[in-house]
């Protein structure tokens, strides 16, 4: 039966090319990616935003893919690509379920097993080099799954490094490192040798050094030097719990609406109906690994795709849905059911969803994309020492000004708040918060933030005061979504 189950899953991860290309982040990813490409390095100082001075662009790598997928197919292009990393995401996680478990799965418990992993990762998939990361952390554990090879750990740095210009998640490769090769020689439960276990985790752990942002670039101007890629990392450890509040995906998952809650209460169910204490203890690296990861998406709605990984080879050793005494005729019959029923159903959701047939631009109704090009094209002052400072949200501050720079990229222009919180302090993005919400010092935080056109959701309270406010502000533009609202008492260029 594995044929035909691979088959369904690859099917059933090309139809989330049905994706819209609207993630909140995608607009500074494609901005960063094209910048590059045409200037031929990574950027230092920071090109989007008014008040942060420098911008770790350590997604580099992704985003220049992701730019030349756009510049040659559009945002059909990027949901093609999208559709085929699921379809190999989704390979490797059935090549997990396969190794962990081996033949002791049925055909339903493993087509169970692998949409309930899918479900998980489905609830953070977008367009945006995450996803490239997720994969990157599949592909090692089930490297690490199988028996130390003499090419293990070159390929495993080489991933790592990769990893470590696409996204923070790279650290996952070490971590899977020290979890499956370092705590079996720790425990003395697997003959290694020491030297290749705590020798491969090291020199993993390196793999953060070779960077444009580490050791191959100019990182005397960073502000962590050559440990920027490290310093990441305590970054995200260190989010306040405001900010976490602010910002959808670093809730915790049990806050969030919908059905997730009762995934992560029938996974606890499913492990604990085969749960047993002696194959736990031998299994200790798999339940390690999702102990950790389960412990971070209880606190992270970021981490639910690790967890959906990391956790399933421990599912897939322990869970125990079909009961064995099912006749073999009436076995082999359930079985075949649901592997043509998995199958007719992904290759039905493959075609449906294809990009050419499925239409998505109405998502683009969401994004101020059409504001943002009228911003390039209205007669703003500017000065040589100072770029105009657009006020945007959090959510639309990136393709904001992505949206300028496809207008007109000799502007200077940059938005006062974006998506990116990294070396930015968490009280700049309470106080933009607060200010399109009408809340506490509000009108403190505009007037200090001074900026020369306002870009701003009709719905927001701000919208509406500012609408009134007539002797200080006048609108400029709006549409269904949006509005531009200029200050008066700033001067304005002659026609």
């Amino acid at each position: 039966m594995k044929r035909p189950l691979y088959l369904a899953a690859i099917l059933y991860g090309l139809s989330f090319w049905g994706m819209p290309a609207h993630d909140l982040d995608l607009g500074w990813h494609l901005l960063g990616g094209q910048w590059i490409l045409e200037h031929g390095t990574v950027p230092s100082e920071d090109l989007i935003n008014a008040f942060n001075p420098t911008w770790v662009d350590y997604h580099w790598l992704a985003q220049i893919g992701m730019s030349l997928v756009y510049a040659e197919w559009g945002f059909n292009g990027l949901r093609l690509a999208l559709g085929l990393l699921m379809a190999c995401l989704a390979k490797v996680l059935l090549d997990i379920i396969f190794r962990s478990a081996g033949r002791r799965l049925s055909t339903i418990e493993t087509t169970l097993f692998f949409l309930g992993a899918m479900t998980l990762i489905g609830q953070v998939t977008s367009i945006r080099p995450q996803m490239i990361a997720i994969l990157g952390v599949a592909l090692a554990l089930r490297r690490l799954l199988a028996a130390p090879s003499r090419f293990e750990i070159p390929v495993l740095f080489v991933l790592s490094v990769i990893l470590t210009n696409i996204h923070v998640y790279w650290i996952f490769v070490p971590l899977l490192w020290f979890i499956y090769r370092c705590l079996p020689r720790l425990l003395r439960r697997r003959h290694l040798d020491g030297r290749y276990a705590w020798g491969g985790f090291v020199i993993l752990l390196l793999a953060g050094f070779v960077s444009p942002y580490g050791l191959l670039g100019n990182s005397a101007t960073l502000p962590f030097g050559i440990w920027t890629n490290y310093s990441l990392l305590l970054d995200y450890a260190v989010t306040t719990h405001d900010l976490k509040e602010s910002i959808a995906e670093f809730r915790g998952s049990l806050t969030v609406d919908g059905f997730l809650p009762l995934l992560f209460i029938a996974y606890a169910l499913v492990i604990g109906a085969g749960f047993n204490l002696r194959r736990f203890l031998v299994k200790f690296p798999a339940s390690c690994s999702a102990a950790l990861t389960l412990f971070l998406a209880f606190r992270t709605l970021k981490f639910m795709a690790i967890f959906g990984v990391m956790g399933l080879p421990l599912l897939s050793r322990m869970a125990r849905i079909l009961p064995r005494n099912i006749p073999h005729r009436r076995r082999k019959l359930i079985e075949k059911s649901t592997c043509i029923l998995f199958c007719l159903s992904a290759a039905e959701l493959c075609v449906y969803y294809f990009p050419l047939r499925y239409d998505t631009t109405p998502y683009f109704k969401e994004l101020p994309l059409d504001a943002c090009r009228t911003i390039a094209s209205l007669p703003l002052a500017h000065s040589a020492d100072k770029p105009v400072r657009v006020l945007t949200h959090f959510n639309y501050g990136g393709w904001c000004r992505w949206a300028i720079y496809q207008a007109n990229p000799r502007l200077d222009y940059r938005v006062i708040t974006d998506g990116r919180t990294q070396f930015v302090p968490a009280e700049h993005y309470t106080l933009s918060f607060d200010l399109f919400r009408l809340h506490y010092d509000w009108a403190h935080t505009l007037k200090s933030w001074a900026p020369d056109i306002a870009l701003v959701e009709k719905n927001h309270a701000l919208a509406q005061v500012l609408l009134r406010a007539t002797g200080s502000w006048k609108m400029v533009y709006e549409d269904e979504k949006f509005a531009l609202f200029v200050p008066l008492d700033r001067p304005q260029k002659s026609q």
